[in-house]
């Protein structure tokens, strides 16, 4: 459930990775909702990219230009 509920924000970089370019609303919407979707067993990091952040990828490039950048 949480996996697909956070396809909703953004896009699946591996498994169990997502990015989503997303405004501050809809971010701070983001972190209330996830204690919803978690039990202790589990465990969630939320990484704020702010600022120039130094990004390399190879292959396919997706690239929007972000306002923040967040990585679940």
């Amino acid at each position: 459930k949480f996996s697909k509920h956070l396809q909703g924000y953004g896009f699946r970089i591996q498994k169990s990775s997502f990015e989503a370019m997303i405004p501050r609303q809809k971010y701070e919407k983001l972190l209330r909702e996830i204690p919803g979707f978690v039990s202790e067993a589990d465990s969630v990091r939320v990484y704020r990219l702010t600022g120039q952040c130094n990004l390399i990828k190879y292959g396919r490039d997706d690239s929007v230009e972000p306002e923040d950048v967040i990585v679940i």
